[in-house]
C-alpha cells in the first residue's frame, strides 16, 4: 500500500517542519507521536494545506497522552 504524506498542526512548538510531516497508511487512523514523555495525538481534519510546494493532508492535534510508569 502507498504511503501519504501528511502535515501535524498544532501541538507543541517544539516539532520542527521536518518533523511535521508524516507518512500514514490510511488517513483513518490517528498519528500517535511520541514525544518528551507522552504522547502526542493528532488526527485528520479534513482540510489540505500548501506545505514547501505539496498539498498536504492536515492532521491536527487533538490531546496528549503521559507514558505509564
Amino acid at each position: 500500500m502507498a504511503q501519504i504524506k501528511v502535515l501535524l498542526v498544532g501541538g507543541p512548538p517544539v516539532l520542527s517542519d521536518v518533523d511535521r510531516i508524516r507518512e500514514v497508511d490510511t488517513l483513518l487512523d490517528t498519528i500517535k507521536l511520541l514525544l518528551r514523555n507522552g504522547y502526542e495525538h493528532f488526527t485528520y481534519s479534513g482540510e489540505s494545506h500548501d506545505f514547501n510546494g505539496l498539498r498536504l493532508p492536515v492532521f491536527r492535534w487533538c490531546y496528549q497522552t503521559k507514558m505509564a510508569e
